[in-house]
């Protein structure tokens, strides 16, 4: 009986211990982070015309004005560094060339009436679809040149804030996380690189995110909501193309006509202001996006380049066949819990065509299931458990670092990323095969054709861990 106290008395100091350690961790990462985002909002509020968010504010006042922003976009490249995949200087995404009046007098393609703007802000950078580009001349281009950085910046913390609160939450009758494994991820969101690097460039990843996220929760209870959000993730369907996958095999077709319909009604209002057929449009946008896919890292963009299949259709047809591939495999597997296959698609989205840094966001969907669980549970041989997982996740942090992720001087740099696209593809070969298992199992107990399971985040990851 002495025996048996003493080893609970033993057992409850190592939890105490180890929720100590953890509390300890999690309280120093929190204000490490908290510091970094203020410094990331201070860059951001100064960051001037190189600011992602000013580029978008530049090509909103040519969609405004009833300019077709693409053509010139192409002009502006063509005249600096020919048809893509013909040079050896890539093009910098943060700065397009400036046309000189000769070369936009000359060329068929710049209207008269966008002389005035290219003199005024220069070329546009056209590189998002045309329905995402008239929304955010709805939004983003009524708003004064010089307020856009802050205003941005705000929206980015505020959605900063509903990425950490959905994360946090458990789905709806799963026990409630411990404040600890909440301010645990707080704390992983914000030591993230690519969440900084959202804030201090003025992304829309998070906005992706937290769309996408979100409509999954309503995707259940308030179908027309959640294709509401999911047609708005849309612009940047680079990020949020592949989730559509999730209502299509789930069945849940009211929220995949919201998407629809409107998709196509705002590129049928572009098509009609531009005087362009809408295949034209997209064709034009297809063309501008090619310029912009020789950088990538860690993605299909780097088999791609290496093939040198640029600007082919070999190149759209890998990237086209990989994510129908996880269309099937997800159809096949449709057994599998939602968040299974949501964290399976979190990798195809980063996996299937180019991205930067702030994009690797939605990486931390998986990891968050994976790694909250370990403040919930208190045990200490849990924890030890979870060590191993670390080298991997730092290696990841720092290869979408800014500072590693476009470094080619350095051999360090070149090995962290070898090793980040190791991760990424065994990460994403583990989710492929736990799907395929839980589909199996789901399928051996219920003995009948899948049921619609209620497509949540379902964060706890319960079972899930991996």
């Amino acid at each position: 009986m002495i025996d048996t106290d003493v080893s609970s008395r033993l057992a409850g100091r190592r939890r105490g211990l180890a929720r100590s350690f953890f509390g300890v961790a999690v309280a120093v990462a929190l204000l490490a982070g908290l510091v970094w985002l203020g410094f990331s909002a201070w860059q951001a509020l100064h960051l001037g015309r190189l600011a992602d968010v000013h580029r978008r504010w530049v090509t909103c006042q040519y969609v405004r004005n009833g300019v077709n922003p693409y053509p010139i976009t192409l002009a502006a490249l063509e005249h600096r560094y020919g048809r893509p995949g013909n040079r050896p200087e890539l093009p910098l995404i943060y700065a397009i060339p400036h046309l000189t009046p000769a070369e936009a007098g000359d060329d068929p393609r710049i209207p008269t009436k966008a002389l005035p703007l290219l003199a005024a802000y220069g070329p546009p950078e056209a590189v998002y679809p045309p329905p995402a580009q008239l929304l955010l001349s709805l939004t983003l281009g009524w708003l004064p040149e010089e307020s856009i950085y802050g205003v941005w910046v705000i929206m980015n913390l505020a959605l900063l804030a509903g990425l950490a609160w959905l994360m946090g939450r458990r789905e709806p009758g799963a026990a409630s996380r411990t404040p600890l494994a909440v301010a645990g991820v707080v704390a992983l969101l914000l030591a993230w690189p690519p969440t900084q690097e959202t804030v201090f460039v003025g992304q829309f990843s998070l906005l992706v995110a937290v769309c996408v996220l979100l409509g999954f929760r309503w995707l259940d209870r308030h179908e027309y909501a959640a294709g509401a959000l999911l047609s708005l993730a849309l612009v940047k369907p680079s990020l949020a193309l592949p989730f559509l996958i999730v209502p299509l095999v789930r069945g849940r077709w009211r929220a995949l006509a919201v998407v629809a319909v409107s998709q196509l009604a705002a590129l049928g209002v572009q098509s009609y202001r531009f005087g362009r057929a809408p295949w034209t449009l997209l064709h034009q946008w297809v063309e501008t996006a090619g310029y912009f896919t020789q950088g990538g890292q860690y993605t299909l963009q780097d088999l791609v380049i290496r093939l040198h299949l640029v600007g082919t259709p070999a190149a759209l047809a890998l990237e086209v066949g990989f994510v129908l591939a996880a269309w099937a495999w997800c159809w096949w597997n449709r057994n599998a819990a939602d968040a299974l296959l949501i964290d399976l698609l979190c990798f195809v989205s980063i996996l299937w065509t180019y991205h930067e840094p702030y994009d690797f966001v939605i990486v931390l969907v998986p990891l968050v299931r994976r790694l909250a669980t370990v403040p919930d549970a208190g045990r200490p041989a849990r924890a030890v458990a979870c060590l191993p997982a670390l080298g991997p996740l730092v290696c990841l942090a720092l290869a979408t670092s800014r500072f590693i992720f476009n470094d080619e001087s350095h051999v360090a740099a070149k090995v962290v990323r070898d090793v980040a696209r190791l991760v990424l593809a065994l990460g994403f070969a583990v989710l492929v095969v736990q799907a395929w298992r839980a589909a199996r199992a789901a399928s051996s107990q219920r003995g009948a054709a899948p049921a619609r399971a209620r497509p949540s985040l379902a964060l706890a990851g319960q079972g899930q861990a991996a």
